[in-house]
Order: structure tokens, then sequence, then C-alpha cells
């Protein structure tokens, strides 16, 4: 695993965006404003891959059945998300789009690619979430939706 690849390509990436200080912190953290989606950019040395994140909003409460089908549906075989994936932070309600991406194969054009395609995967999201009706209904998604699978075996 090379350490040094996320920090080229980033700094490779800065250039070609015109930030030529574009770094990431002492942590491995970089946060960039992009038409106006926070785009989280750490690399996580265990595995080597950069991981990428963004926040597209709240999930409703209650948060119908049919939204949580769509952010599921959305995340089969990763067929509405561009290899990325959606998830919520059940203790913030936070709906997050993240990517998690093998660190030696970027340079800057490479990561610029990674981020053009994620940022607009998001701003997709987004709107399509901003879009969503939230009425109250009898349909919820339980706190403890899948709290039978933790304990599934794998196979």
């Amino acid at each position: 695993m090379n350490a040094e690849m996320p920090v080229s390509a980033l700094a490779e990436f800065g250039k070609l965006i015109n930030i030529p200080t574009l770094a990431f912190d002492p942590f491995g953290y970089c946060c960039l404003l992009i038409d106006e989606i926070t785009v989280n950019l750490e690399y996580d040395p265990s595995n080597g891959n950069l991981l990428v994140y963004a926040h597209l909003g709240l999930l409703p409460e209650p948060a119908s059945t049919a939204f949580c089908e769509m952010l599921l549906e959305a995340n089969f075989f990763c067929r509405d998300t561009n290899n990325a994936t959606l998830g919520i932070d059940r203790a913030s309600r936070a709906i997050v789009l993240y990517l998690s991406h093998p660190s030696t194969s970027l340079d800057g054009a490479a990561l610029e690619a990674v981020i053009s395609r994620f940022t607009n995967t998001a701003e997709s999201w987004k709107r399509r979430i901003a879009a969503q009706p939230f009425q109250a209904t009898p349909e919820t998604c339980p706190p403890t939706a899948f709290a039978d699978q933790l304990n599934a075996t794998r196979i």
C-alpha cells in the first residue's frame, strides 16, 4: 500500500481545479464544497482506500416504506448510485452517499473523474430526496428493521 498515493493525487487534483494548496489535514481528511454538495474525502490506511461521502438530507419522520424502498432499490447492485452506497445514520437520521475507492489507481485526473461522478450522483439524489412528499403515514421504517439480519450467517 502506498500511503503517498492519495496525497499526490489530491495535490494533482487541486492543481486541476485551481486550488494548488489542496491537501489532507493531519488526520487524512479533506472537505470540498462543490455545487452546493459538501464532498468529504478521507484516506483509510487500513485498506488503502479513499473514502468519499456526502450528506444528502435527513430521513423524514416517519419515513414511508416507499421512501425506504426507493433508497434500498437504488443500492441493489449499485443500480442507481454509480457504484456508491446510500445509507442512513440512525442517530442523526442523515442520509449519506458513500464511496470507497482504491487509492492505488488514482492520479489527479482519475480523482477528478471519481469526484465528478460522485458529485453528480449526490446532486441527483439530493434533488430526488428533496422532491419526496413527506406526509405522515402508518407505514414507517421501524428502527429495528434490520435487527434480525445482524445474527444471520453470511454465505
